[in-house]
């Protein structure tokens, strides 16, 4: 057993314990002695169990982390696990530590948003090398430094490789794989050709996680009454990000995103749309007025009917309908409750296309 003092292949010296037991080895902090400044910090991971199944894990661990050269991703100083009397892995030390719920409660929605998205950048770099993490917690996320937003993934131990021919897995057939908290159901079964998707599932609980002060989500209960952040949230990033867990927290691998990049792509308008503080398109959600800022709109809509002209006299406004024209213009009106400023949205099939507002309310003549 190696305790602090000791030193690792006549060169890492183990300053402090991280992590005293965590499954198959221990985490140690170390410092380079062969380094004449020796104050930089390394983690040293030193395998315990040098089964063939457990060096089989590290093997994979260590080749996925060399392999990998992503700026959130952790990198790695040095390793052995063959012809060694002790297996270990040498990688950068993040002095911030593992993501937890009291570093993200105090900070606001856009920041956490743009955490989050460093991670799914790093995924979807791994999943373009074929590489999958399967792993993905809160735990296995680190901030680079104390006063840094900066995520960097670690913990490659349980990835694997979507190009490795090998049958012979170090998983053994009835082990379930990865964490049970974040993991998808299919992790309770070993599969010989595991896909994208079981990451895409567990970065779909993490940003639910991290949106909700660390709550972890039971299953796919997200939009449940208990579980929907939606209920008490009037932030309108939140309620876009519903639709990027409602793409990922599925129990059918084939509904998910098939790649990181797939998600990737919606995260980063979620973050822009944070950034530029967006308004989701609900009509049951307040919406601010634009002009006045502190009255909300009240909403009615005006379908299809017959007339060839459109008035709505409490809004001052008509709209004529152009007899020629190949469609008939849906209307939805917003007046604002406090300063009268008036907000028109077309929705005909032509444009509702990119005006997808939800929970619109019911014509006046269709009621």
């Amino acid at each position: 057993m190696h305790q602090i003092g000791d030193t690792i292949n006549s060169r890492w010296k183990l300053v402090d314990e991280l992590c005293p037991d965590s499954g198959q080895a221990n985490t140690f902090l170390a410092v380079d002695s062969l380094d004449a400044d020796d104050s930089a910090k390394y983690v040293i991971k030193l395998l315990k169990v040098q089964d063939p199944k457990a060096l089989a894990r590290f093997d994979k661990e260590i080749k996925a982390s060399f392999a990998l050269k992503h700026r959130n991703i952790v990198k790695v100083k040095d390793s052995a696990y063959e012809n060694t009397a002790t297996p270990y892995l040498v990688t950068e030390y993040c002095s911030g530590g593992a993501l937890s719920a009291e570093k993200i409660s105090t900070l606001p929605t856009v920041d956490r948003l743009r955490v989050f998205e460093q991670i799914c950048e790093a995924i979807a770099y791994a999943h373009r090398d074929r590489v999958l993490h399967r792993d993905i917690k809160p735990g296995n996320v680190f901030l680079e430094t104390s006063d840094s937003l900066t995520p960097i993934v670690g913990d490659f131990g349980l990835c694997f490789f979507m190009d490795d021919k090998n049958t012979e897995r170090p998983t053994a057939t009835k082990e379930s794989m990865g964490n049970w908290e974040f993991g998808p159901p299919e992790r309770t079964r070993r599969e010989d050709h595991p896909s994208a998707s079981f990451d895409v599932y567990q970065l779909g609980k993490l940003l639910y996680w991290l949106l909700s002060d660390g709550v972890i989500l039971d299953r796919e209960d997200f939009d449940t009454p208990y579980f929907d952040l939606r209920k008490t949230s009037c932030d309108h990033a939140v309620h876009l990000a519903y639709d990027i867990i409602s793409k990922s927290v599925i129990k059918d691998p084939e509904r998910r995103y098939q790649t990181g990049t797939q998600m990737l792509e919606d995260v980063k308008e979620l973050v822009m749309f944070a950034e530029n503080e967006g308004r989701y398109l609900d009509c049951d959600i307040p919406q601010s007025c634009v002009f006045c800022r502190l009255g909300n709109y009240d909403w009615e809509f005006l379908g299809k009917h017959n007339n060839d002209r459109y008035q709505f006299a409490d809004y001052g406004l008509s709209v004529r309908q152009i007899p020629e024209a190949p469609f008939d213009p849906w209307i939805l009106f917003g007046k604002c409750g406090r300063c009268g400023n008036v907000q028109q949205f077309r929705l005909d099939d032509r444009v509702k296309r990119s005006s997808e507002w939800k929970n619109v309310p019911a014509s006046p003549h269709t009621r």
